[in-house]
């Protein structure tokens, strides 16, 4: 498998809020982060879940206090596209999935998102 991510990824737990770009009137989805970068996160939501793959959303992190002195940044926010939803297998064998209730949502940022740095003092 060749390998086409162009920004280094972090591991990080915390909540992703993610809405659908052509409507403000949907009720936000709130997703798990797993890991993330500059370029795209990877998180984990709810099925069903009503997005698709070249949607494009608006997504906003903030990172949660205890991550802060090991973490790039204390917010992103902007907008993207999924890229590709996925089951999240977690049994015990390849491919064995013992929820269906999770899904893998992978999303790629759009180069304009906004990353505010933290200050440490």
């Amino acid at each position: 498998m060749v390998e086409r991510r162009h920004a280094r990824r972090t591991k990080f737990d915390g909540p992703m809020m993610i809405r659908a770009a052509e409507t403000r009137t949907d009720a936000p989805i709130m997703a798990q982060v797993r890991n993330v970068s500059l370029a795209g996160a990877y998180c984990a939501v709810k099925s069903p879940c009503t997005l698709k793959p070249q949607d494009e959303v608006v997504c906003s992190l903030e990172t949660p206090p205890e991550q802060l002195r090991t973490f790039p940044f204390s917010r992103l926010h902007g907008r993207g596209w999924i890229v590709r939803i996925e089951r999240i297998s977690m049994g015990r064998r390849a491919g064995e999935t013992l929820s269906d209730d999770q899904l893998g949502l992978v999303i790629a940022f759009s180069p304009d998102v906004t990353a505010l740095s933290t200050i440490a003092y």
